[in-house]
């Protein structure tokens, strides 16, 4: 199946489809007010990609559901600005032996506001020692003004949430049963932040990294560390909110050089 090139001005819909091993619907080069969904998709590759040649201003995607995917629910390569992406349900059923499966990759754009949705499983198969690949949302350090808000991102082989991006808002986020349920290293602002039951660490703070969060409610059978830090510059907690086993640590790695202000209710 040809993937269908979106259009300015186009208003994209479609019901229930399967599209086994289709990559739906593509961007590039100038492209602006753009609208995708409702959709309901199942077994696709990938659904929407917006190519490196793209410049893109306004996308809008709403109402849209994609089951079984193959690869990834939506990348942005191009140079996008003005990206909405609402009322989202995106999984992944079973692990599959691709790169670097996730639900929402963002390589590069800004103004980028990702809302009210669900993005589960996204998996490649890890032989032991392997490294695990497979997040929610992706950023990489080409991406600015990323809002976040709404979501839930869970049974993902790596991040919840893996963030480079710069000048990051944060609010109202679930995580649950990822190897590390926040991964962040660029610039984040957050409001509250859920985290239950990591296979590795509830937070993981990367190099660079300078974090604020008002509220951190977190929750475990195993004891994963509260707090992983490896090269973060500063991390900020106002108020923690914590149910986990006895012997749980609060910080783990390396953190001699970075800034770490923790409210009390944080220490365990």
């Amino acid at each position: 199946v040809a993937e269908t090139l979106l259009k300015s001005g186009q208003n994209w819909e479609t019901s229930s489809r399967s599209l086994a091993g289709a990559l739906v619907l593509k961007v590039k080069g100038k492209t602006e007010d753009v609208a995708v969904g409702p959709a309901t998709i199942s077994d696709a590759k990938a659904f929407l990609w917006v190519a490196k040649s793209s410049e893109l201003r306004n996308l809008q995607v709403d109402d849209v559901k994609l089951t079984n995917l193959k690869q990834e629910g939506i990348r942005l390569d191009g140079d996008a600005t003005g990206v909405s992406i609402a009322n989202f349900d995106f999984s992944m059923r079973d692990a599959q032996d691709t790169d670097y499966p996730a639900g929402i990759i963002l390589n590069s754009g800004t103004d980028i506001l990702i809302r009210d949705g669900r993005l589960s499983g996204f998996r490649s198969p890890t032989a032991k020692g392997d490294y695990p690949q497979g997040d929610g949302v992706s950023a990489e350090r080409g991406v600015s003004k990323l809002t976040i808000t709404g979501v839930s991102a869970s049974g993902n082989a790596d991040g919840g949430y893996d963030l480079k991006s710069s000048e990051t808002r944060l609010d109202d986020l679930r995580a649950e049963d990822n190897y590390r349920n926040y991964r962040l290293w660029g610039s984040v602002e957050a409001g509250r932040l859920e985290s239950r039951n990591p296979r590795g660490a509830h937070l993981w703070a990367g190099k660079g990294a300078d974090i604020r969060i008002a509220e951190f409610v977190v929750s475990s059978d195993t004891d994963a560390p509260i707090l992983q830090i490896d090269g973060a510059k500063r991390v900020q907690i106002d108020h923690c909110v914590l149910s986990v086993p006895e012997g749980t640590s609060t910080v783990s790695g390396n953190a001699s050089n970075a800034e770490l202000i923790l409210d009390e209710s944080c220490k365990l």
